[in-house]
């Protein structure tokens, strides 16, 4: 709907949020729902009005045993163009006049901004370093994860409303182009996808121009590691999330090289069940794609 949730919690669906809802085939049937009582899911189909086009969706009416409330559930099947016998919902802006004046920018498609330079991720590295030393990997890999699952969901939006096509339904080559682009976009620097690994059940992504590694620097090596410790492990995680989606399954990423050390930065993904695998070799001192490969696959047979 491109309505921040802040600005929506509170207001009457049927009236405020979602006027086109004021139906006897959605309205009706949830009154409906809610009369008699009953326990068992009801689903149905419908059509969204909204000014930047119309999306039709399937809905789910739930009813939990140990709460009283009652959820909604919709999932977006298809976008198309505005109607004009529509009651389109209402954009952002006109639910929230003037947040321009109180310090809100937003994007495009309406989510909230906040422009930072790159030495926001300089001080959230020094901050790392003074209170938990050699935490950096893990939590940004983690931090990465989580971002990368939000993402998922925003580039899902994005195709489904340009192209008509889940992001599982691109070729790999396209999904690549997807995933360059978005990152681009962000002022993350350029990935180069490498396939050539695919075989051995691998994939090999290059950052090129990395915001965080540039703003980080030359970072030391992990006591007792032959391996430099990885700036970029935020695109990592990242990564990990993004690709697990459009997967159907669990994928693990590590950075074998950063171009705070090398001329880019290079990262593996392999199944969850090998990530381990990686990662002992990596921090082995490890960081050529194919001997990397090569060892994951032969363990793998074995």
């Amino acid at each position: 709907a491109r309505l921040d949730r802040n600005q929506v919690l509170g207001r009457s669906f049927f009236q405020e949020v979602a006027p086109c809802t004021r139906s006897a085939d959605f309205e009706g049937r949830f009154r409906r729902f809610v009369a008699n009582g009953s326990r068992a899911p009801e689903r149905f189909e419908y059509l969204f009005d909204f000014k930047f086009g119309a999306q039709a969706v399937t809905v789910e009416l739930v009813r939990p045993s140990d709460l009283d409330r009652y959820y909604l559930l919709i999932n977006r099947t298809q976008f198309g163009e505005p109607r004009s016998n529509g009651i389109p919902a209402p954009l952002q802006s006109e639910l929230a006049p003037g947040e321009a004046l109180m310090g809100v920018q937003r994007d495009a498609a309406e989510r909230r901004i906040v422009q930072l330079p790159s030495l926001f991720f300089a001080g959230l590295k020094a901050t790392c370093d003074r209170l938990a030393p050699q935490t950096w990997p893990i939590f940004c890999y983690d931090w990465g994860v989580e971002w990368g699952r939000r993402a998922a969901i925003d580039l899902e939006t994005h195709h489904l409303e340009a192209d008509g096509a889940a992001l599982r339904e691109l070729s790999m080559r396209r999904l690549a182009e997807v995933i360059d682009a978005w990152c681009r976009e962000q002022g993350l620097g350029k990935l180069c996808f490498d396939f050539s690994y695919s075989n051995k059940g691998c994939l090999v992504v290059a950052l090129e121009r990395s915001v965080i590694a540039e703003a980080v620097g030359r970072l030391s090596a992990v006591p007792g590691s032959t391996a430099p410790t990885a700036a970029c492990s935020l695109i990592a995680g990242c990564l990990s999330a993004l690709l697990s989606h459009v997967g159907g399954h669990r994928l693990s990423a590590c950075e074998y090289e950063c171009c705070s050390s090398a001329s880019q930065c290079s990262f593996m993904l392999v199944p969850h069940a090998r990530g381990a695998l990686l990662e002992t070799l990596v921090e082995g001192g490890l960081r050529d794609a194919r001997a990397l490969a090569e060892r994951l696959s032969s363990s793998a047979r074995g």
